[in-house]
């Protein structure tokens, strides 16, 4: 007989004589057992369906606090708490936890209906708008809800929901609370959402178990409030056991589960019972008793018949077989069990030729191999778990590991800052020196931040030159930290013989005051650190809530610029430029302007910054201003017989596109002017920048007769060799760099004498922004007669400037020139 049929007989001889022997010892020595087996059984059915109740429960109550926590009821809860918010802001903040409340019932059919109840017991916020302003604090459902202090209070007893008109006797809820304060304990509202009884009903009548068996949940006021038979539902208990079982359970002087008997209607039945103290119920399941005595017998009987027949098959293959595979099995079995050890990798001793000599030697290689394996799965988790929360390059760590450890300081309730640095012109050396110099640097701005005075609590690196850093403390010590980490900066850094000075721009958010997550910890410190960005650089700056409106404000001036010009949004207003002598008007300049449904008119000041970010953007703008422009000044050749020109703005991001020059010149041929016809205004930074490209397509813009201004030319201009070296037609001055204190009669005298020696060059002079008489005045005295302002005219419409140009006699009267 080989071992494999061995080894199967051995095997049913073990399994037939250990479970013959011991049920049946156990039923004859203890009938009784049978019986406790099935409660055991009743008492895991029961224990398994309360868990799974009180689970359900659970994420009830979950669902309510996260809906507490949301950033509706938390935005309402602050506006509360701000004693400058308007009653507007209040409304608004409550129809934002309305709306939320509609999205939560409509979306996801958790709770058939929520309230918010300010600490009076008045409904603030409700599903159902009939329920706004309902004064409970005399209803004896409410009054719990505010008095109560812990966080959560589920209600049960109650036959409707008194906030609807729903009289149903059929209809029962549940209530979950939630208790809502400010960081001093202090009440601020009570958020309640309801749920049907059906919600438990659905749960409870799925427990099915027998012939007999069923489920049912009987809350504190000895309602029966979920039953199979709905004859039942919602009645009384009759049984004197059962309501006496209930008193206990509120008394606490019964133990959470148990078993009881009791006849009912002639019926002896087992109820199991669980008690729910969360909610204030207790769980039943009933079987009939005669199922037990029947089970017991049945099972009885056939334990007996296969107890003799087991045990005589067992004695006669038992004897045949035993001696022949004991040995070599005890020491496989040792073997395996050695095996299932963690980190055990003992080999089985068994040196026989047959299967379980071929079996044993198979084991010895399997370990052999598995604990290598083991051992290479190993380091590379460790691996694999270092990567994953750390940055390659520097060691520290990474952003989701640095977000989760925030999340735990959070749950702290310290308060932290959290520092978003960034290395100021960082690409600079990655594009002069290569990415491995890039990362050497990295590597050695890391460890000076780990060795940082400062002594920072967490440190990582997210991303390209950008650090997170996080150190406890206030506000102040937060400023005071930045202070030391720009100061440790400036020590210059060696690299592969080459010297690195760096400085770094910081964006600092502090918890709990400019947020209480990580997310928007993190993304309000990168705000702050952008902010910087704009500005100088190499230098610190605390989170503003203003910051985020601006982002966001500067994000929809983004949006609205790509599509402005299609939804007819940008229009154009021209300002005349006088000959006060001659009392004509030379020319106009154009300007741009948005006006939209939503943010209004904007001011150029606020959009064309942004639109100069974007190369493309900014191009296309360019192109329509020059084209309303070259049309402007047809419409005056054609109506008015007009041969003066408009003047233009152009930025130098404009200059920097390839076909700029291409694309003006094509656009005055197309409307077939004279190139004297128009004049661009560039900036003096443009000058003084020395970008060869723009300045040589400026030039060859003059040399096909455009005309070409300096705007706002003032005292700073840092030398006089650009007006020389780049050939200029005329310069724009603000009225008052002449209209000085008349007691500086040196600084008077010098602005004279800088104006003269331009107009040696040749070149015109005209006045700008005139905005008073005694500047319209005192620049006729002085002989400057070209101007334009708004004393003279203020910027106007198309239309509106050609019925001007068409009365150009009347505009410039002797004694009031101010023209609208």
């Amino acid at each position: 007989m080989t071992v494999k049929r061995q080894l199967l007989l051995f095997i049913i001889f073990f399994a037939l004589i250990l479970t013959s022997l011991t049920t049946g010892i156990s039923l004859l020595v203890n009938v009784k057992a049978i019986e406790s087996i099935r409660i055991d059984r009743l008492a895991s059915i029961s224990h398994t369906a309360s868990t799974a109740l009180s689970e359900m429960i659970e994420l009830k109550k979950d669902e309510v606090a996260l809906l507490s926590s949301s950033w509706s009821v938390q935005d309402y809860l602050r506006v509360l708490d701000d004693v400058h918010a308007s009653d507007d802001d209040l409304q608004l903040a409550k129809e934002g936890v309305n709306d939320r409340f509609h999205d939560y019932i409509d979306t996801l059919e958790t709770f058939n209906d929520l309230v918010l109840l300010d600490p009076d017991g008045k409904v603030v916020v409700g599903y159902l708008d009939s329920t706004v302003n309902m004064d409970l604090s005399d209803n004896d459902y409410f009054i719990n809800v505010v008095d109560q202090v812990d966080p959560f209070y589920v209600f049960t007893s109650q036959v409707h929901n008194p906030l609807t008109e729903n009289d149903n006797p059929e209809i029962r809820h549940l209530a979950f609370s939630q208790a809502v304060r400010n960081p001093d304990g202090e009440l601020q509202a009570v958020l309640v959402a309801f749920v049907e009884t059906d919600f438990i009903s659905d749960f409870t009548n799925n427990v099915i178990f027998a012939e007999t068996g069923i489920s049912s949940v009987i809350d504190a006021d000895n309602f029966i409030i979920c039953h199979p038979e709905h004859r039942f539902f919602l009645s009384y208990l009759t049984s004197q056991k059962l309501i006496d079982l209930l008193q206990l359970s509120k008394e606490g002087t019964i133990e959470p589960h148990g078993i009881i008997t009791d006849d009912m209607d002639g019926i002896k039945r087992i109820y199991y019972y669980e008690v729910l103290p969360d909610i204030g119920m207790v769980m039943l399941l009933r079987q009939d008793y005669y199922e037990f005595s029947s089970e017991r017998n049945d099972v009885l009987l056939y334990t007996l018949v296969a107890f003799f027949i087991s045990t005589l098959l067992a004695i006669f293959i038992g004897y045949r077989i035993a001696v022949r595979f004991v040995t070599p099995l005890q020491k496989l079995t040792q073997a395996f069990s050695a095996g299932r050890k963690e980190g055990s990798y003992k080999q089985c001793d068994l040196s026989i030729k047959n299967e379980f000599g071929e079996m044993a030697a198979n084991y010895n290689a399997m370990i052999t191999n598995l604990e290598a394996h083991f051992k290479l799965l190993e380091a590379e988790k460790n691996k694999n778990e270092y990567a994953s929360l750390h940055d390659e390059i520097t060691g520290l760590l990474n952003r989701s590991a640095f977000e989760r450890e925030i999340s735990h300081l959070t749950m702290q309730n310290m308060p932290f800052g959290i520092f978003y640095l960034d290395i100021d012109n960082f690409n600079q050396i990655n594009y002069s020196f290569g990415h491995h110099i890039g990362d050497a640097l990295l590597k050695a701005v890391a460890e000076r931040l780990s060795s940082s005075a400062v002594g920072f609590d967490l440190l990582a690196r997210i991303s390209g030159d950008e650090f997170l850093l996080s150190k406890a403390g206030s506000s102040e010590d937060m400023i005071r930290s930045a202070l030391v980490v720009r100061e440790e900066m400036r020590t210059p850094f060696i690299l592969a013989n080459s010297t690195f000075f760096v400085t770094v721009s910081v964006g600092i958010s502090c918890y709990p005051k400019d947020a209480t997550n990580s997310h928007d910890l993190i993304s309000n410190a990168d705000i702050a650190m952008a902010r910087i960005k704009e500005d100088n650089k190499n230098h610190y700056c605390l989170y503003d809530a203003k910051m985020r409106h601006n982002m966001e404000r500067h994000n929809r001036i983004i949006d609205l610029l790509k599509d402005c010009i299609d939804n007819g949004e940008t229009f154009f207003m021209y300002q005349p430029i006088f000959d006060v002598e001659t009392r004509t008007i030379l020319g106009f300049e154009s300007f741009v302007r948005i006006r939209n449904s939503q943010m209004g008119l904007l001011s150029p000041r606020e959009f064309i910054p942004v639109a100069e970010k974007d190369y493309l953007l900014m191009h296309r703008l360019g192109l329509f201003s020059i084209r309303s422009a070259c049309r402007f000044i047809a419409r005056l050749r054609s109506e008015c017989s007009f041969n003066g020109y408009v003047s233009i703005n152009i930025s130098a991001i404009q200059l920097q596109h390839p076909d700029f020059v291409s694309a003006f010149i094509g656009l005055m041929n197309e409307y077939e002017l004279p190139h004297n016809s128009v004049q661009i205004e560039i900036k003096e930074t443009l000058l003084l920048s020395g970008v060869t490209s723009a300045l040589d397509k400026i030039k060859l813009l003059q040399d096909n007769g455009i005309m070409v201004a300096l705007d706002n030319f003032d005292r700073q201009i840092s030398s006089f060799k650009h007006l020389l070296a780049f050939p200029l037609d005329s310069i724009k001055f603000a009225s008052s760099f002449l209209l000085v204190d008349k007691g500086d009669e040196r600084l008077t005298n010098i602005n004279h004498a800088i104006m003269g020696l331009i107009s040696g060059f040749g070149l015109k002079m005209i006045a700008s922004c005139v905005e008073s008489a005694a500047e319209y005045q005192f620049l006729k005295e002085n002989q400057y007669t070209v101007m334009q302002g708004f004393y003279l005219c203020k910027p106007l419409m198309e239309d509106n400037a050609v019925q001007a140009l068409k009365e150009a006699g009347q505009m410039i009267p002797d004694e009031s020139p101010k023209y609208s």
